[in-house]
């Protein structure tokens, strides 16, 4: 499972009666402010740890962050935000095409020793000329986390970012809505 965290409204009745008598879209997209700018500190963080990684370079230049969108979730009152690969990023390495978003999850947790097998036929092609007749042993690959500790180092920063985003994103709401009652 993904590490997460879930924000609370608290603080001043006030703020909170505000926030509850802006128009529910409103609410939304001060949410949605509010979670990207979370996001930016973890972001970050994980860029910086995915650059020690030994790899091509594709895997950092990857990450990023992005809000799913509202239709994209079951709870429509839910606001989700994801830092990782980003789909779209791949790269060439060796003449062949490399996709970050295949391969993260292996560099974050490792893989166990195992054995590989021909998917097809009796031959297993290694490399560009190297043929192996059977299956080989795969000693595995010991973890290099990039993505867990970006997010637990940064997620006081990241709670303090949202509150500032969310404070500037309500006081936004208020401005617009008044202007509209206004006209």
């Amino acid at each position: 499972m993904p590490p997460q965290f879930h924000v609370r409204i608290t603080g001043t009745k006030s703020l909170r009666r505000v926030f509850k008598q802006l128009r529910r879209s409103a609410q939304i997209r001060a949410a949605r402010d509010a979670v990207k700018a979370g996001l930016s500190p973890v972001n970050k963080a994980a860029k910086q740890n995915a650059k020690k990684v030994q790899d091509t370079g594709l895997l950092w230049k990857s990450i990023g962050a992005r809000v799913l969108p509202r239709k994209k979730t079951t709870n429509k009152n839910l606001v989700v935000g994801f830092v990782g690969p980003r789909p779209g990023k791949e790269g060439m390495v060796n003449g062949k095409k490399r996709n970050p978003v295949r391969y993260a999850h292996l560099v974050e947790f490792g893989t166990k020793p195992h054995k590989i097998k021909p998917q097809s036929g009796r031959t297993l092609r290694l490399g560009r000329n190297l043929f192996v007749r059977g299956s080989v042993n795969h000693p595995g690959v010991t973890a290099q986390p990039f993505l867990r500790p970006a997010f637990d180092g940064r997620v006081g920063a990241a709670k303090l970012a949202m509150a500032k985003a969310f404070r500037k994103s309500i006081a936004r709401e208020v401005l617009r809505a008044h202007k509209r009652g206004a006209k």
